[in-house]
């Protein structure tokens, strides 16, 4: 038999295709090869594969050895054909390590795929789209009939800003697309037992990774999904390992672990993969990664069914699963993206509707809105917002990772809710919102003398939307804290305090331009609607009532059958 293969020092990621040319043999049934992965050292043998050759007639035979081998790596191969019932082995010699070998050379070139946009990231820059044309639609509406009103500035205004985040949103967004996929480089934890782990101790198995915390419900729900889809598949095919971002300790989790019944290895992400390597921005994110180290499937989904997880994790084993490119951005651009996500979590969104409840009530108390008040109604109610992000993080940079904070953010929804339903009642009377401040506007009065009335009428206008700012953060703090503080913790350790600080700085415009940028949206769509129903304030007021209070009413039945049903 002349048994060769081409090329003969190929390159890493090269295929090589072994030949075998049979002679004085008929009527062959079947040509396997078996190559394994060879210590080059020892000879010992790793890996083995084997495979049917393909019949190129002639009694030539062939198998294309495709998979994505490392430079360095040796391979040793032989032949076995079956024929009338007999079998012959055919290799260099005799032995039990007796192979013909090859080495590859040079370094494993990266692996084309297709590019895919992220959904959220489609569905972000439709809804930019959609408020962008529907502002300059009223703006040219208003132009060709010759309407000259102070909202026409508004409206200018408002387009440039959503315009502004579209295009940075979507410049980040694609800055991190790639169509070539990396192979995931091997990596290090420590286990929560003490144990260390290590990516490459599991060379012939496929590695799930999954990014989460213990304060994070959706992420205790992809797990449980995750391991209805494993539990019927053979566990030495697979490895899992729960990585918690955020500050949750070693205590904390084997705590959790045992709680949870998780069966699996849990580390915390001390060599920050989270936002270094993975750049996760949701809580769950899970992420597939086949035995030749690249990644196949990646879901932040936790409503995703458990046919689809198991499905995916067993074509990598079978390898028939495409490799994928990660959605890798740099840690900056990752703070953008928990801006949006902090704006849109599923724990806040729910705030929006009264919160432009809230602004259009204002509306109507007063009527007449300057371009720098809505600028400044938008900056106010933002920086509420923000205030309590900084408050989780400069306890959390005080304290360090043994702070734990973000997982008690998820007591502020229902107290949060509580506030709401009361201000929302408080509307259906005659007591005014200026009567909770009354009391330290006396105060004020009585230490530094009479204030301009029209001055402490602004100062409770901007209270209320600072008020409400406030809860807006503390309810997106319940799903999004985690990550936060996993993300300010990780630009510290990997950087200085000032990279904490620019990571916070960052975060926080993102979420200041997104409220500015929906405020000036309510008021050129709110002022003049407003305007038409100002004789009708007492119900438009009893309408933004109800509204907070069944806003109010969801973040409890929320809270309740997410942390504690």
């Amino acid at each position: 038999m002349n048994v060769y293969h081409t090329p003969l020092e190929p390159f890493a990621g090269q295929a090589v295709s072994v030949h075998a040319e049979i002679e004085n043999i008929t009527d062959v049934d079947v040509v396997e090869t078996q190559y394994c992965i060879i210590d080059p050292d020892t000879l010992e043998t790793g890996t083995c594969y084997f495979e049917i050759m393909d019949d190129l007639g002639n009694q030539t035979f062939r198998y294309n050895i495709t998979k994505l081998f490392d430079g360095g790596t040796m391979i040793g191969y032989k032949i076995r054909v079956i024929y009338d019932n007999q079998t012959i082995g055919y290799a260099p010699g005799d032995g039990d390590h007796d192979y013909y070998f090859y080495n590859y050379t040079g370094a494993l070139p990266p692996v084309e795929v297709q590019v895919e946009i992220p959904m959220e990231v489609i569905v972000a820059e439709v809804i930019l789209a959609v408020l962008i044309v529907s502002l300059a639609g009223i703006l040219i509406y208003r132009k060709r009939k010759k309407i000259a009103t102070g909202s026409n500035k508004v409206l200018v205004i408002g387009i440039v800003l959503f315009l502004t985040i579209a295009i940075l949103y979507g410049a980040i967004s694609l800055s991190g697309l790639s169509s070539k996929a990396e192979k995931v480089e091997d990596f290090s934890l420590i286990d929560i037992d003490g144990n260390p782990w290590n990516l490459s101790d599991y060379p012939d198995q496929v590695v799930v990774l999954d990014f989460m915390a213990t304060s994070c419900i959706p992420c205790e729900e992809l797990r449980e999904k995750l391991e209805e889809a494993v539990s019927v598949l053979d566990e030495n095919q697979y490895e899992v390992i729960s990585i918690a971002v955020g500050t949750d300790t070693d205590l904390v989790l084997r705590q959790f672990r045992d709680a949870q019944g998780v069966t699996w290895t849990m580390a915390r992400d001390t060599a920050g993969l989270a936002f270094d390597v993975f750049s996760v921005e949701h809580l769950p994110k899970l992420v597939v990664i086949n035995k030749d180290r690249y990644p196949t499937y990646v879901t932040t989904d936790s409503g995703v069914s458990s046919d689809k997880l198991r499905n995916e994790v067993s074509a990598a084993i079978e390898g028939t699963a495409e490799v994928i490119s990660l959605h890798v951005v740099g840690i900056l651009a990752t703070a953008v993206f928990m801006g949006f996500a902090t704006y849109f979590s599923p724990c806040s969104f729910p705030m929006l509707p009264g919160y432009i409840s809230f602004y259009l009530t204002t509306e109507a108390e007063d009527k007449k809105k300057s371009t720098k008040k809505i600028l400044g109604s938008g900056f106010v109610s933002g920086f509420g917002i923000i205030l309590v992000f900084l408050i989780i993080g400069i306890i959390a940079i005080g304290l360090g990772k043994a702070a734990g904070v973000e997982r008690y953010t998820v007591y502020l929804s229902p107290i949060v809710a509580i506030i709401l339903i009361i201000l929302g009642a408080l509307m259906f009377t005659n007591l005014q919102y200026h009567a909770l401040i009354r009391p330290f506007q006396k105060l004020r009065e009585k230490l530094f003398g009479e204030k301009d009335p029209e001055a402490e009428s602004e100062k409770g206008y901007y209270a209320k939307l600072f008020s409400y700012g406030v809860g807006y953060g503390a309810a997106a703090s319940a799903c999004t804290a985690p990550l936060y503080v996993g993300l300010l913790l990780e630009g510290i350790v990997s950087g200085t305090l000032l990279d904490g600080i620019l990571l916070i700085l960052i975060f926080s415009i993102t979420i200041m331009l997104l409220m500015v940028a929906i405020t000036f949206m309510l008021s050129a769509f709110g002022q003049e609607s407003v305007q038409k129903l100002s004789a009708h304030t007492d119900t438009i007021k009893k309408v933004s009532g109800l509204i907070l209070v069944i806003v109010g009413i969801y973040l409890i039945l929320y809270y309740y059958f997410t942390f504690v049903a």
